[in-house]
Formats: C-alpha cells, sequence, structure tokens
C-alpha cells in the first residue's frame, strides 16, 4: 500500500461519548500499542487482526494513526475498500483505565462518570458506529473487555459514577430511569453494529464458497479432459467420473492419477469423435443447427433428435 493510499483516523478526541466519560489524550500510554499496534474489526479478538497502524501520534487533543490494511486477507481488503469508498469511517479504541478523576474542572457537560485521566492503549478496531466521533472499548485489568451496554458495567474498568449532590437535581428515581434509557440507547447501537457485521460475514461467506465452488467445477473439468486425452478413461464416461469428483474429489482424483495412460485405436479415437460432435448437436438449438447447416445432417442420423428440435422451435409436430 503507497503512502497516499493510507487513511487518517482520528482514533480518540477528548469527546464526551455517549457512555458518559471522556478521555484525556495526553495520559494515553503508547508503549505496549507502539510494539504491537493491532486492527481488527468491531473488536473480535476471536478473529485475526486485519491490518495495523502506523504514524501513531498525538496532536493536541487528538490521537491519530494511519490504517494499514492486510492485502492478503481477502476480508481485511473487503474492509479496505468499504473505507477507501466511504461506508466505514469509525474506528474504536479498546484501552484499560489506570487512573480517573472526579475533579470539577475536568468534568464537561452531559459527563456521567469520571474522567479517564491515565489509560493504557490495547487496539484499535474498525467498526461501523461510533459511540461519537470515535467509540470507545474499555479493558479491565486482567485484559477483560468492559462492555458498557449498561451503567453498571463501568464499574468493572474503575470508572466511578459522579456523585455531585450540589450539581444533582434529580431524584433516584429519575437517575435509574435515565441510566435505563441510555443503556438501552448503547444496546441498540451495539445491536445494531453486531447485525451489520453477521450480514457482511454472511456475504462474505456466500462468495468465498460460491468461488470454491466454481475453481471445482473448473478443475474437474480440466481433470476429466485430461483423463480423455490421455486415454485413461473414455468419452462416454466423463459424466460418471464428473459425479464421483463432485462427491469424493480427493479419492477420485487419485484413482485417476493412479490409471495407466494408453493410446487409444482408430475406432475408439472416431467414436471419442462421434460422442464429442452428439454432445455438442444435443446442446444446441434449432437455429444455431440451421446457421451451421447441420440440421439436414442429423435428421438423417437421429430423425427423433430432429423432430425433437424442431417441436422446440416451432411447437408443432414435424411432418416430413
Amino acid at each position: 500500500m503507497s503512502e497516499k493510499d493510507k487513511k487518517t483516523f482520528v482514533l480518540s478526541d477528548q469527546s464526551v461519548n455517549s457512555y458518559g466519560f471522556w478521555v484525556e489524550t495526553e495520559g494515553i500510554d503508547l508503549s505496549e500499542f507502539a510494539s504491537n499496534p493491532l486492527m481488527f474489526y468491531g473488536h473480535d479478538w476471536t478473529a485475526l487482526p486485519i491490518g495495523r497502524w502506523e504514524n501513531v501520534r498525538k496532536e493536541g487533543e487528538r490521537l491519530l494513526a494511519e490504517a494499514v490494511f492486510d492485502e492478503d486477507d481477502e476480508f481485511a481488503q473487503m474492509i479496505a475498500r468499504k473505507v477507501e469508498k466511504g461506508m466505514l469511517k469509525c474506528c474504536s479504541i479498546g484501552f484499560e483505565v489506570l487512573e480517573s478523576s472526579e475533579d470539577k474542572e475536568k468534568i464537561k457537560t452531559g459527563q456521567r462518570y469520571a474522567t479517564v485521566t491515565k489509560s493504557k492503549l490495547k487496539e484499535c478496531s474498525i467498526c461501523p458506529i461510533g459511540s461519537n466521533k470515535n467509540a470507545v472499548r474499555l479493558i479491565a485489568k486482567g485484559g477483560k473487555r468492559v462492555l458498557l451496554s449498561n451503567a453498571w458495567d463501568a464499574k468493572e474498568s474503575g470508572l466511578k459514577l459522579l456523585t455531585i449532590e450540589k450539581e444533582k437535581k434529580m431524584t433516584t428515581e429519575e437517575e435509574k430511569i435515565l441510566a435505563l434509557n441510555q443503556s438501552v440507547a448503547c444496546q441498540k447501537k451495539e445491536n445494531d453494529s453486531l447485525a451489520l457485521q453477521v450480514k457482511e460475514l454472511q456475504e462474505y461467506k456466500q462468495k468465498a464458497e460460491e468461488e470454491k465452488k466454481q475453481r471445482r467445477a473448473s478443475e474437474i473439468e480440466s481433470l476429466i479432459a485430461l483423463a480423455v486425452e490421455k486415454g485413461k478413461i473414455g468419452a462416454q464416461k466423463k459424466k460418471e467420473w464428473a459425479q464421483l469428483l463432485d462427491k469424493d474429489f480427493e479419492t477420485a482424483k487419485a484413482v485417476l492419477g493412479s490409471m495407466e495412460e494408453k493410446k487409444q485405436s482408430l475406432h475408439e479415437l472416431l467414436e471419442t469423435k462421434k460422442i464429442a460432435q452428439e454432445e455438442d448437436i444435443a446442446s444446441k438449438s434449432w437455429r444455431e443447427l440451421d446457421k451451421e447447416g447441420k440440421l439436414w445432417g442429423l435428421k438423417e442420423k437421429d430423425p427423433e433428435s430432429f423432430k425433437a428440435k424442431y417441436r422446440q422451435e416451432f411447437g408443432t409436430e414435424y411432418i416430413g
């Protein structure tokens, strides 16, 4: 990938995310990430990485990096194409909270949890939906991922729910309702994101299976053609061997490979040519045969096939 093809992403920017906290850029520890700048899709750590991040740097309040996708991975290249087309624009950092603060000077409008003042960046994923301009994924000590689908999960990361009593005017019941509403909204975003990932993966799997099927059909055709050419099987056995190869490819291929080659006699060569001609005629329509001047030869050699093609073309029986 050339320099001009690399895409710059904003990994983090100190915005208050939809979960109700923000991450201080200055306090993000990049030492571990710099030695292994992993890129996943949708924080799926069970899958292999789809690329890496280069030129990770801090510019003011923003943490920036260039995305480099694995050119030998078909799924990674599919994600790269969607990024190139502007269909995927979000990335999401996975990090561990080291320190947080409830200092009023670090509290922004709409904030519900303590500010993350020190953290350790673990990975960054391409994702379809972000919690703000950049999504986040918290990682608790010990490497466990913290899914912020509801307010209580944040406790595992060490983040505290803000309790500034003088500025707090909501009742406990109102707080519960607000937390529930925010939980539902976060869960919906996560469900939508997962549904999109499942759909894309299903489409990718279906395409891969279709391509594999086409490659296998082409290989079977080549193997049979070579076997006929070398006299291992007769032309009349092509259909039978195609079925065997389709059912158990490796076994049938091994059997074909072990068969001795033999030169065809003149009779066998003529028979093979005859079968090929008959297959060619059987596959063509009345009009195609008429253009090639083969209709009347077919009438003499195979009257029934001639009548059948006449019936298919004109919708009536041939009288003559």
